[in-house]
């Protein structure tokens, strides 16, 4: 990573930075492979001359999901919105069974833009409950991921949150004498994974566990949480949906190290008043966080320091 100074003049009541303003960019930006490949889906089934709607959000982004609406999409919340003969987009979180049957017997053609690595965890948990493990997920319950792997089981598993003080009650519900396989959601917060190992083995339960957090996800964690123990860092601003699971948990990492964060979905959320004199600055983003986004927000930043915004080398260093 790489530390890139940029200037101003010292004392500028309009924007309240000092002489310096040090801006930092993640290497890990913008849409994540998976998320990509859901928007080269979805554009391409745009293409054509059929109706398409959008069953939920295809990703937890409003701008996103506003590019596609502006070319001729229509969100809808439930099969039976769908006209037939029409094309229907599945999120990328994946899509219940019961909606996927739903679909096909209004005679619609189904656009399957759920993320390979979703895919990896349904069948994965497909194959455990073959095996007869009972399946623990650490996820989050309403979120869309989790009801469309439930979806698919046969039988019902025990889906844990991220609030511990819940898991000693929780884990009563694991019945007797069963082998137990635990997942995760694929965009949950690594610490919680971690902490919640720790939390089963000082229970003394029997477990297999299985690290389903996507790569993607654990990179920019990964990342984040170098830059937070370097100290190098006054401020962090994350670019993001705020329904987005992965976003929240940057916020989360960051807020937790007690580091001045800042959460936005738009630069236009972004005030100059946020920034002290000669403060660090690091712009992280979310899996689900467009490119444009995060080019908006390094103008915006550059507005406040008078200088270009660079991309930072992967070999490069902080202190």
């Amino acid at each position: 990573m790489g530390i890139f100074r940029g200037n101003v003049k010292p004392g500028n009541r309009e924007t309240g930075i000092g002489e310096f303003m040090e801006i930092i960019l993640a290497h890990n930006l913008g849409f994540c492979p998976g998320v990509q490949r859901s928007f080269k889906l979805a554009r391409a089934a745009l293409s054509g001359n059929r109706k398409v709607f959008l069953l939920g959000e295809l990703v937890h982004n409003r701008e996103a999901i506003g590019m596609l609406e502006k070319k001729g999409a229509r969100r809808i919340e439930h099969p039976d919105q769908a006209h037939p003969g029409s094309i229907v987009v599945s999120r990328s979180h994946g899509i219940e069974k019961q909606h996927l049957q739903a679909l096909f017997e209004r005679g619609v053609s189904v656009v399957d833009t759920t993320c390979p690595r979703v895919k990896k965890v349904h069948n994965l948990a497909g194959e455990l409950e073959k095996k007869g493990f009972f399946l623990v997920i650490l996820g989050n319950p309403t979120h869309a991921e989790v009801t469309a792997l439930i979806s698919h089981l046969v039988s019902l598993p025990l889906v844990v949150g991220d609030d511990s003080s819940r898991w000693e009650k929780e884990i009563e519900k694991i019945p007797e004498y069963t082998k137990v396989a635990v997942l995760e959601q694929t965009t949950f917060p690594r610490q919680v994974f971690l902490k919640f190992q720790d939390f089963l083995k000082g229970h003394g339960i029997q477990y297999e566990i299985h690290d389903t957090l996507c790569p993607e996800t654990g990179l920019r964690q990964e990342e984040l949480d170098r830059f937070l123990l370097s100290g190098a860092i006054q401020s962090v601003v994350v670019v993001g949906g705020k329904h987005s699971s992965n976003t929240k948990a940057l916020y989360l990492m960051s807020q937790n190290k007690e580091i001045k964060t800042h959460w936005v979905e738009a630069s236009s959320e972004i005030h100059p008043k946020w920034f002290a004199p000669h403060e660090r600055v690091l712009v992280v983003s979310g899996a689900s966080t467009p490119d444009f986004q995060v080019n908006e927000v390094k103008k915006t930043l550059e507005s406040f320091d008078r200088q270009n915004i660079h991309q930072p080398q992967k070999d490069q260093t902080y202190e």
